[in-house]
């Protein structure tokens, strides 16, 4: 009988953490191991994992120092016993109590190295639905190149979203598939890496994930310049990074020049956000990092796009901080 590891970070997270293990302990389908990672929380979570692991012979419980989601993750994906996985953030909900079951008697007996399923996200107190993620073009098995499959499709929050998928255990660790720590936006640095060694995948319609979408209204939530010059050179490395592994895969040409678009943008919008950055010192730096990877935008020959062309070719001659000017302008305009 197949297990499932649901993994869940948690971290300061005790007002929230009850209802989202309960969403996962409820399942009708019960070959389900719970493995919570404590963070190096600072709240009463940490007794509530350890009590929880004390009551129910299928929880175990993981203290760690703070080192963030990517490395929580890492650690949970090694110590899981289950053929397959499911990242669980510690304020959301597996959606049912059903969709464990509906996945293992229909998809999961497929053995994919992937499940494509859907996540709705609601307000704080659950009582709103606020966005659905849409349908899928068909319910099916796919064999073959996934990645060309999604990106063709443009299927939303395939490529930035690891809670809305099942994955098996052994092909994310024998392709040494760990998230990379130390990065802002590390799903989607992540998720194209996983589904470029895909090989078969299921598409479900059904929805596996409840998003609790929290609003603090806190000055903390508000991102400052140090946080945007941070998440602007994490969007350069994954650009960066992203492209080099995927020119090592030998893609064909029509999922090269869809994968160079998905990185393009992701350095254009590192570029704007660099621009808008008040702070001189902290703009200098972003842009210093630009520099030191302006390599990158050699790959222009891959893309269709005539316009983004252009701009790699300017960024190779007149420089990175005069054509990011440019860029500004057109964006504004």
């Amino acid at each position: 009988m197949i297990k499932i590891s649901t993994v869940i970070p948690v971290y300061n997270i005790e007002k929230y953490l009850n209802y989202c293990i309960d969403s996962v302990f409820n399942q009708t389908y019960k070959n389900v191991q719970i493995v919570l990672l404590d963070d190096g929380s600072n709240d009463s979570s940490p007794e509530l994992c350890d009590r929880l692991a004390k009551q129910y012979s299928n929880i175990i419980v993981v203290h760690k120092h703070n080192k963030g989601a990517s490395d929580t993750r890492n650690i949970g994906l090694k110590v899981a016993e289950g053929e397959y996985v499911h990242f669980v953030d510690s304020d959301d909900l597996v959606h049912n109590d059903l969709i464990y079951a509906r996945l293992v008697n229909n998809e999961l007996k497929c053995e994919p190295d992937i499940v494509f399923s859907r996540r709705i996200r609601y307000n704080e107190n659950l009582t709103e639905e606020q966005e659905v993620q849409p349908m899928y073009n068909s319910e099916s098995l796919f064999h073959g190149n996934v990645l060309l499959e999604v990106l063709k499709n443009k299927y939303v929050l395939t490529l930035t979203s690891p809670v809305n998928k099942i994955f098996k255990r052994e092909f994310l660790i024998s392709n040494d598939l760990f998230f990379t720590v130390g990065l802002d936006h590390e799903e989607d640095e992540w998720l194209p890496r996983v589904i470029v060694n895909a090989k078969k995948a299921c598409f479900c319609n059904d929805i596996l994930y409840s998003v609790r979408y929290r609003e603090t209204g806190t000055l903390s939530a508000i991102p400052n310049e140090t946080t945007r010059a941070r998440k602007a050179k994490s969007k350069i490395r994954i650009a960066v990074s992203g492209m080099e592994y995927m020119l090592k895969r030998d893609l064909d040409k029509e999922t090269l020049a869809y994968i160079t678009e998905y990185y393009w943008g992701y350095m254009l919008d590192a570029v704007i956000s660099a621009n808008l950055l008040k702070d001189k010192a902290l703009k200098k730096e972003v842009f210093c990092f630009l520099k030191q990877n302006k390599k990158f935008f050699k790959n222009k020959k891959y893309l269709v796009s005539k316009s983004w062309r252009l701009q790699g070719l300017l960024f190779q001659i007149i420089g990175v901080t005069f054509t990011a000017k440019l860029i500004e302008r057109r964006y504004k305009s």
